[in-house]
């Protein structure tokens, strides 16, 4: 998720084994060597292990639509070679090559970016239009889902973003059935190019601020049906003036 003054990445911390449904705790984030950009990636984990080390030596362009150009040609290449190199079996998901899916966040040009590679290569930027929100994933829909409501809050600081995405990866990990494990990894960008991981006393805030935002959410609920509020029953209160124009419409047709 892409901040007004930063980008955060997030991920749970279970490599599943889709054939047997077993997992493995493992941490999933990564940051290219030296350089502000942090990637994780879902799929199979032999080729997310050579994404991790071709984008070790990655010495990024000058801009930053090159620099994605030159990370998606290093990724097509790994999935040309496990495409050649597959010998089919009949049993899914070995009947099909191997892929990997790459999300990537970054700090280029003084400016947060979030980028998705998908497991045919292709490259998608998620700006403004999208929310400057991605995930990829077993947990993409839910992911979607919980974070769609503040997709386009603004303005968006790195403290919000951190506490949406660990709130959406809380909430996606208690809905999954399987695939999706704690602790919770998360690190962030600051638009100076500063990298910073998760801790313990981080952790321990944010969940707070989950707690303490779930239960607001909860009280503005009930507020929202308290009497004197549009749909209580009991009109007498003062209504927003968007609403009474509404009604008035209605009531003239």
């Amino acid at each position: 998720m892409a901040c007004a003054d930063g980008v955060v990445i997030a991920a749970d911390s279970a490599a599943s084994e889709a054939d047997v449904g077993t997992k493995i705790p493992v941490g999933k984030i990564k940051q290219v060597l030296g350089q502000p950009i942090l990637f994780g990636g879902s799929g199979d984990v032999g080729v997310l292990q050579k994404y991790e080390r071709s984008l070790d030596s990655l010495k990024p362009k000058n801009h930053f639509d090159a620099t994605v150009q030159l990370v998606k040609s290093r990724l097509c290449q790994i999935l040309r070679e496990g495409a050649e190199n597959h010998a089919p079996h009949p049993e899914p998901p070995f009947n099909r090559p191997p892929f990997g899916v790459l999300l990537l966040a970054a700090v280029w040009e003084g400016k947060p970016w979030v980028v998705e590679f998908e497991r045919d290569g292709r490259d998608q930027i998620y700006d403004m239009r999208f929310g400057r929100f991605a995930a990829i994933g077993s947990g993409k829909v839910f992911a979607h889902a919980i974070a769609r409501p503040y997709l386009y809050y603004e303005p968006r600081t790195l403290a919000a973003g951190q506490c949406i995405c660990y709130r959406v990866m809380q909430d996606a990990i208690a809905l999954a059935a399987s695939g999706l494990a704690e602790p919770i990894d998360m690190s962030w960008i600051n638009l100076d190019g500063a990298v910073t991981q998760l801790g313990a006393t981080e952790r321990a805030a944010i969940r707070q601020t989950c707690d303490l935002w779930r239960e607001m959410e909860r009280e503005a609920l009930g507020s929202a049906l308290a009497p004197g509020v549009i749909g209580s029953g009991d009109e007498t209160q003062p209504i927003p003036q968007a609403a009474e124009e509404c009604r008035s419409a209605e009531e003239d047709m």
